[in-house]
């Protein structure tokens, strides 16, 4: 079998009489060509429960009632207690005038209908080709939750490596200006309690900050720079800065989706360096005198 046929949809039409699966092949093969589908056939109860375990993609499964052995009602009990088979529709086709307790067996066992020979030719085909179609829509929405999923699991990835490069750059050496490099020491370490208020400050006025961008609204600016000025009091440099950022961004992807989590990333970035700049401008104007320079 090529992979084209393999990978196609699906029509199961069981039935004893080869004279009988004749006219079904002939009367289906139209719609099966129209929707690129095979039509696979079986003579028997077991043969067909043999086809349902090595196939995939079966949309529809035509079948007798009265076959020798197991017959077309107990055959679908099987295939209805079968995970991999259980939510194939079935419609039952039969030579003979149903009785109230074949009808009654057929919808308990969730056949989705029986039909009387002579039939309306017209009106199977279209049935069929229903269900066809159905089962592409369905192929196609598991398609499209696997790429979903797929996309977020690489996002989430993302996010998880840009969170590890800026918990990194909290780490690094940032050169003079920085309080830790003029001996003053780490601002979480000298000072926790007002490390974690500055933390809170920052969270709050982050979140506020996304929130403007994302309604259009205009940015932030002298609150900002309020921050950085109180940053610069307390002999913080970039360093520091880098810690409550890190710190903060964790806070508030907490419980959150993956399109909030991705915009405290992004704009959290631009956010982050709209503040450094500012704790640049407080230092450039020579406000902390006590900073030493070695």
């Amino acid at each position: 079998m090529n992979q084209k046929k393999k990978d196609s949809i699906k029509i199961l039409v069981v039935d004893d009489k080869p004279r009988n699966l004749m006219a079904l092949r002939e009367l289906l093969m139209p719609i099966m060509e129209e929707e690129e589908c095979q039509l696979l056939e079986a003579q028997s109860g077991t043969e067909a429960l043999k086809v349902l375990l090595d196939t995939d993609d079966i949309a529809l499964i035509l079948m007798d009632i009265q076959m020798p052995g197991i017959d077309g009602i107990t055959t679908a009990q099987i295939v209805k207690t079968r995970k991999k088979s259980a939510d194939i529709p079935i419609i039952f086709i039969t030579a003979h005038s149903p009785s109230d307790s074949d009808n009654f067996k057929s919808l308990e066992i969730g056949a989705f209908d029986l039909i009387t020979k002579p039939f309306n030719p017209q009106l199977l085909m279209s049935k069929t080709a229903v269900f066809i179609r159905l089962h592409k829509a369905l192929q196609e929405r598991e398609k499209m939750i696997l790429q979903e999923k797929e996309v977020e699991k690489n996002r989430r990835k993302e996010l998880e490596a840009a969170l590890e490069r800026q918990k990194k750059m909290s780490t690094r050496d940032y050169g003079s200006i920085s309080a830790y490099m003029s001996g003053i020491g780490i601002f979480a370490d000298r000072l926790p309690a007002v490390f974690q208020t500055m933390t809170q400050e920052y969270r709050e006025l982050l979140n506020t900050y996304l929130k403007i961008i994302l309604t259009n609204k205009l940015p932030l600016k002298r609150e900002i720079i309020d921050f950085a000025e109180r940053l610069g009091e307390q002999a913080c440099g970039p360093k520091d800065l880098m810690d409550i950022h890190v710190k903060a961004v964790e806070q508030l992807s907490k419980g959150q989706n993956i399109k909030r989590i991705t915009a405290l990333n992004i704009e959290g970035r631009l956010f982050v360096l709209e503040v450094m700049g500012n704790l640049v401008d407080y230092y450039r104007k020579g406000r902390f005198l006590k900073y030493k320079f070695e």
